[in-house]
């Protein structure tokens, strides 16, 4: 089964760096990777504005 795929990531996860999210995100044939900056571990509360915007486009267009 395929299905459009974003992978969403910080710049200041502390359990993971960036280059880390898009190995992840490099495994997903097709995927979209995002880096969202100046986030930690939790950018749906950090920059919810941000978070809301990019997933609500990627739902509405699969890109």
């Amino acid at each position: 089964m395929r299905a459009p795929t974003m992978v969403v990531w910080t710049s200041h996860d502390p359990t993971a760096t960036p280059e880390e999210g898009k190995q992840i995100a490099d495994m997903i044939p097709g995927s979209k990777f995002v880096v969202m900056n100046r986030c930690g571990h939790w950018p749906q509360f950090e920059d919810a504005e941000q978070f809301n915007r990019l997933h609500i486009a990627f739902l509405r267009t699969g890109t």
